[in-house]
């Protein structure tokens, strides 16, 4: 893994040894520069980006490309994984609830957590939401979470096809990241 991380960000960050592995992991799916719904790099679309950089009185780039490591590694830690309550969350799962948050939204992503958990669907992670996901990966395990946290992932990019037909063409790439995510993750 560490591999993984020097690769992507030409050194190791020694802030949260867990969080790095997971960031590596959704990363290897996110590509460098695009503009395809909006500007996005790295997986970061802009209007985050300049949100972020408001919150945090940073010096706005007009060019996503410009971002450093550190900046995109400190966005991804604080919007996508300390914001959303992640971290409160059994480790186990931490990676593929991270992901889902990244790829589609919070919101999205914690509610298909509570819907899977069987916990009040609220799309906030708290107390309840923690003990039924440490309740499930006790009961059942964490790779039944993985199957039914992931039909219900699979449902929401159903229904985005659906709704916008000409997102067709990121099935397979969506169906992959799927399947690499479900063989990382597995025990």
């Amino acid at each position: 893994m560490k591999e993984v991380l020097t690769k992507i960000f030409n050194k190791a960050f020694p802030r949260d040894p867990f969080f790095d592995k997971i960031l590596a992991v959704t990363l290897s799916f996110e590509g460098g520069y695009t503009e395809k719904d909006e500007p996005t790099y790295k997986g970061i679309t802009k209007r985050t980006y300049e949100a972020y950089a408001k919150q945090r009185d940073w010096f706005i780039k007009n060019d996503l490309r410009q971002l450093t490591n550190e900046e995109i590694w400190e966005i991804y830690y604080n919007e996508f994984y300390l914001r959303p309550k992640i971290f409160t969350l059994p480790k186990e799962i931490q990676g593929l609830i991270f992901d889902f948050v990244v790829n589609s939204n919070p919101i999205v992503a914690t509610k298909e957590l509570q819907k899977t958990l069987g916990a009040k669907v609220d799309g906030y992670i708290g107390n309840e939401t923690r003990d039924k996901a440490i309740n499930y990966l006790r009961n059942f395990g964490v790779n039944s979470f993985i199957v039914n946290y992931h039909k219900r992932r699979k449902n929401i990019m159903q229904n985005a096809v659906i709704k916008d037909p000409a997102k067709q063409q990121f099935w397979n790439g969506w169906m992959n990241r799927l399947e690499k995510l479900k063989e990382t993750y597995k025990q």
